[in-house]
């Protein structure tokens, strides 16, 4: 949400799903959006009707996710541009649910944030670009923090990137190395 705002556009709505619905590992945003002024709003099922119909009347010009859980096709064609997804690994490698985790089993210490469009699939869209960062200490709170600096820092850049480039569509992820 800092990178968006500090590259100077505006974010229009975060949705989260209620603390209790949420995994584990994840931040709660109500709160950082009560003091940014930020439009909150919280849903167990993005994909909703009245979600979906929400989402239409404000006309993103893009979406950007960390939803936990499949997107629907009437979500992902929403925005203007593009749905752009996050997964901390080297996409397509370790798709799927639970990558930091499986990154420190793997003994990995280092991977890439992945932003990606979003398709129907389960991480599958093209690659719009990635940033390294450290798992080094092999602690879940250690990668996620050194994650949420990436996120900041990759968001910013591939807004710069999508800004100076209209037409980029990123470069399609291939089947080699690809793992659930």
């Amino acid at each position: 949400i800092d990178g968006v705002i500090d590259e100077g556009h505006e974010v229009a709505k975060v949705i989260s799903m209620p603390s209790e619905y949420l995994p584990e590992n994840s931040v709660d945003v109500r709160d950082f959006c009560i003091r940014r002024k930020i439009d909150y709003f919280e849903t167990e099922d993005l994909n909703a009707d009245e979600c979906v119909a929400m989402l239409k009347s404000i006309a993103p010009d893009c979406i950007l996710s960390t939803w936990p859980k499949i997107i629907s096709e009437s979500v992902l064609e929403l925005p203007k541009r593009l749905t752009i997804g996050t997964h901390p690994t080297p996409l397509p490698m370790n798709q799927g649910r639970h990558p930091l985790h499986w990154m420190i089993v793997l003994g990995l210490s280092n991977t890439l944030l992945s932003f990606f469009a979003m398709d129907e699939g389960i991480d599958t869209g093209n690659i719009l670009y990635q940033v390294p960062f450290s798992i080094s200490n092999r602690s879940i709170p250690h990668a996620l923090k050194e994650m949420c600096t990436a996120g900041y820092q990759g968001t910013r850049e591939l807004l710069q990137l999508l800004e100076n480039n209209s037409s980029y569509e990123g470069v399609k992820q291939t089947k080699n190395f690809q793992n659930y």
